[in-house]
């Protein structure tokens, strides 16, 4: 049974340190009974770690950032799936129903949607307008809309 501070025959210098000693005894004593456990331990959870810290970084890249960060984030979602993945609207496209499709959900949410997570679906000529002539950065294949809304003199 431990003995209480007061009835401590240790000099009064040292009974401040009185519970180091015994937190360094306590831990020498782990450490020479159960090294075969915290090594266990140890090798298990640097994976299990590895694998949360994984998981966290695959759920922010691609349910977190394209919801909250990106920049198509203010944009109405045309389907709830639209800022994970091209699925819906690739799916759409292959039974031959994106425009009555689109159509609908312009009705329903303006005239700007986002139908995947990098493609928008515009119905508004000032959209169209502001999208191919103002100043965003393109593709070399967007050159075939350089005179766009332009009227060339011939």
């Amino acid at each position: 049974m431990p003995q209480s501070h007061s009835s401590c025959t240790y000099p009064p210098s040292l009974r401040v340190t009185r519970p180091i000693v015994d937190l360094y005894r306590f831990m020498r004593h782990l450490l020479e009974h159960l090294p075969e456990q915290n090594l266990n331990m140890l090798s298990l959870s640097i994976p299990v770690i590895g694998l949360f810290v994984l998981l966290f970084l695959g759920i922010f890249k691609f349910i977190i950032n394209p919801i909250f960060f990106s920049p198509l984030s203010k944009v109405p979602n045309a389907h709830w799936t639209s800022p994970f993945a091209p699925a819906w609207i690739l799916w759409i496209r292959f039974y031959s129903k994106e425009n009555r499709t689109l159509h609908a959900a312009h009705l329903k949410y303006g005239p700007v949607l986002r139908v995947a997570p990098n493609e928008l679906s515009v119905n508004d000529i000032s959209s169209v307008r502001t999208v191919y002539t103002g100043g965003f950065e393109k593709g070399q294949w967007y050159s075939i809309f350089d005179n766009y809304g332009y009227v060339l003199n011939t």
